[in-house]
């Protein structure tokens, strides 16, 4: 038997909902009440998996009661009610967890209860999977088995913007501030929520429990096992260090996890500063493994990494220089010249730009030696 709870500020919407519900044998009403808090003493108390949410009450909206419902219970499934209400309406017809519009009417309800008891039913056990979580590039979510489709696009922003922000509360203003930014604040909360829901469906799915909670009016996403291209590369990044014998392969495995540009293909603005940070942080990874490999005379393969630093950054002074100290301390006089003029040439023809008095008197000194 599925336990349900029905939350209305009118006595009438309660009672033919009430009344729908007792028709379906799988389903039983535990409570049918006005009471917001007592709505939510009851999912404390009792197993319920599925709400129905007037979405506009006197004290409290149904998405707010949605949010602490699901803070206790994040595996419940919620319909909200709603007048026929243009907000409510494209909002959920583009975002929906579902809905039911005033006046109710019987077979619509049926539908949706009809619905969600499929979903409910037909529910996997579940396996935890390890999630891979890409960055660089574009941002996607896969296993060994699958890769995630987002219902809407905004679902995998959202997650992106958590993700990065792990372990940090982030107040729902905020969110909605980088995420929905051309949208109403009242559009905007139905939106998010209707995110939240779906990003905590999709954890549970590969077995991954309490992964985003809500406190405070903030969101924060817990530091989860998975396996995160971002993570990985800030962990080892974030912190001094200095290449080795010892730990050089280690770094080289992290180098290979900047295939492109940070979120570069989803262009966010919000993850616009991020990105100059971990671009930073690559070209000087690159310019240190350079210099690695020169101290150990190993010149072709410390020109192997910093020619990779020129397609990232063709004005990174110190990797440029140090391409160019490679090639002269080879005696590749003529390779030093046509690196030169390869370079000058991405800068003029990609950027309108010209190299920096910097590399061109460096160039120029090492070519009259």
């Amino acid at each position: 038997m599925i336990k349900s709870i029905i939350v209305d500020d009118e006595q009438f919407t309660l009672d033919e909902i009430r009344d729908t519900i007792n028709g379906f044998n799988e389903l039983e009403v535990v409570e049918a009440t006005t009471n917001p808090n007592k709505a939510l003493e009851m999912i404390k108390k009792h197993d319920i998996q599925l709400a129905f949410l007037d979405i506009e009450m006197q004290g409290i909206s149904g998405i707010s009661l949605a949010e602490k419902m699901i803070e206790i219970k994040p595996n419940i499934e919620v319909v909200f009610i709603t007048a026929y209400d243009n907000y409510a309406y494209d909002a959920f017809e583009a975002n929906a967890i579902d809905y039911v519009l005033k006046p109710i009417r019987a077979e619509r309800l049926e539908k949706t209860i009809k619905k969600i008891l499929k979903i409910i039913k037909t529910e996997p056990e579940i396996k935890k999977s390890t999630l891979k979580v890409r960055f660089f590039k574009k941002f996607r979510v896969f296993n060994e088995v699958e890769s995630v489709r987002w219902r809407t696009t905004k679902d995998g922003e959202l997650l992106a913007y958590l993700l990065e922000n792990v372990g940090i509360p982030i107040h729902k203003e905020k969110i909605i501030d980088k995420i929905w930014t051309d949208v109403d604040l009242k559009n905007a909360l139905i939106y998010l929520q209707s995110s939240i829901y779906r990003i905590r469906k999709l954890f549970s799915k590969y077995g991954y429990e309490d992964t985003i909670r809500y406190a405070n009016n903030s969101y924060i996403i817990k530091d989860i096992d998975i396996d995160c291209d971002l993570w990985s590369f800030n962990k080892y990044l974030n912190k001094k260090y200095i290449l080795s014998d010892a730990n050089i392969y280690e770094y080289e495995k992290i180098f290979e996890l900047y295939i492109g540009d940070y979120l570069e293909e989803d262009a966010y603005v919000w993850a616009m500063d991020m990105q100059e940070n971990l671009k930073h942080k690559y070209l000087r990874l690159v310019t240190n493994i350079g210099a690695y490999y020169m101290e150990k005379n190993d010149f072709n393969k410390a020109i192997e990494y910093l020619e990779k630093l020129i397609k990232v950054d063709p004005f990174y002074d110190e990797g440029i220089k140090l391409l160019f100290k490679c090639h002269y301390a080879k005696k590749e006089i003529s390779d030093l010249k046509n690196q030169f003029t390869k370079l000058e040439n991405i800068a003029q023809e990609e950027y309108g730009a010209y190299l920096t008095e910097e590399v061109v008197n460096y160039y120029n000194t090492l070519v009259k030696k």
